[in-house]
């Protein structure tokens, strides 16, 4: 006999839950309109209401940030995620290039070769962290290469990055360590820029440097420095986040990551299904532009809205028996990259990055083995690890 929770039911996403998803299926099945009286925002989280309000921007707008409270953009002016049309669409048109089918295609070598040298790396170790070795490195030298930074500037991009996204107990905001990293990272880029116009190589920097908006303008500083930190902390933390929870529900799930072993042509569709089950995005921010009534509900102008793509992602309405790992099961599109004009730009790059290091993961190291317990990222969106030790070769 199932157990009922009866206890009052409150959401809230600064917290760091081990198992969000018993959260979640009570907001869809008890507040598919939920309000947190505590914080003042609202939550949407069964998968129609999210694809439509991500697809309704003139309702709920991306113009005051996606972070929950947090009123103004991140990563500054050049952070299109952080804006709606007509803005959001010219800034965003600026990488649309370099994310192109041909361009994807084009990156595949580079990324094989740096999923093979990492892995290498670890096996050779017998016994390493995963997380940082593996899940972590590959889209930061991915997403490095791509933009130009040199070589031996990624060690102190990533402790940037890490910084940037981490959160301190009991602050809602960016942490003081959060605000000093992105600073560093602004200025970084500001002199990486500087340098390419006067040099400009064939990376996404240069592209940015000599870029014309539709008006005639090119990007203004401050709007180059926050598309830099957008496309690297972004294409880090999706992908990292899938990448190791792809290694960890591998190894819960043996039976399924045996049949990929045995048939590796499934592993597009197992990335889907890990998507689906576990998203890396759990939920982002939307504030309103007018009352929205929904259930009998109204929520008010001016109101954040989180959009949980997670909780979505497990509603049995569109996905039967939603908490079942199964690979095999019917191709449905999910919102793990969420949906409508701001559809991760970067989605088709993780997919490459992601089964590029399951492929090679599960041919060479089929049986690899999961040590002690993982632990967490303790980022507000996002639902990776930080730490997942592994027996490469046990």
């Amino acid at each position: 006999m199932a157990i009922v929770d009866t206890s009052p039911l409150e959401y809230d996403p600064f917290s760091l839950y081990d198992d969000p998803y018993p959260i979640y299926q009570r907001l869809r099945d008890e507040a598919p309109v939920y309000r947190n009286p505590r914080r003042g925002f609202w939550a949407l989280s069964r998968f129609d209401d999210v694809s439509e309000a991500s697809k309704d921007w003139e309702t709920f707008s991306n113009a005051k940030g996606i972070l929950l409270g947090l009123d103004h953009s991140f990563y500054g002016s050049g952070d299109f995620l952080d804006s709606d049309p007509p803005v959001h669409d010219e800034l965003r048109q600026v990488l649309r290039f370099a994310f192109v089918p041909r361009a994807i295609s084009a990156l595949e070598p580079f990324v094989r070769n740096a999923s093979e040298r990492l892995l290498d790396r670890c096996v050779e170790l017998g016994e390493a962290d995963a997380a940082r070795e593996l899940a972590w490195l590959l889209p930061l030298e991915v997403i490095s290469n791509m933009l130009g930074v040199p070589e031996g500037d990624t060690g102190q991009l990533q402790g940037w990055c890490s910084a940037i996204l981490s959160r301190e107990p009991g602050r809602d905001g960016m942490s003081d360590r959060a605000e000093t990293a992105t600073r560093a990272m602004r200025g970084y880029f500001a002199a990486l820029a500087e340098r390419k116009r006067h040099a400009p190589e064939p990376d996404l920097i240069s592209a940015m440097t000599a870029a014309r908006l539709p008006d005639g303008r090119a990007l203004s500083d401050g709007e180059l420095q926050g598309m830099c930190l957008l496309v690297i902390t972004a294409g880090m933390e999706t992908t990292a986040s899938l990448i190791s929870t792809a290694m960890l529900v591998l190894a819960e799930h043996p039976e399924q990551r045996a049949l990929l072993v045995s048939r590796p042509e499934l592993i597009p569709q197992a990335v889907e299904e890990i998507l689906r089950y576990d998203s890396p995005i759990q939920q982002l921010g939307r504030v309103t532009t007018r009352d929205v009534e929904l259930y009998d509900q109204t929520i008010p102008h001016g109101s954040w809205v989180a959009l949980v793509y997670a909780s979505a992602n497990r509603d049995g309405r569109r996905f039967p028996e939603p908490a079942r790992f199964d690979i095999l099961r019917e191709r449905k599109r999910n919102l793990a990259f969420g949906d409508g004009i701001h559809f991760c730009l970067g989605a088709p790059l993780a997919r490459l990055e992601a089964r590029t290091a399951i492929e090679h993961l599960l041919r060479r190291c089929p049986q690899y083995e999961v040590l002690g317990t993982p632990r967490r990222t303790p980022y507000l969106t996002s639902r990776g690890l930080s730490e997942l030790r592994v027996a490469f070769d046990p």
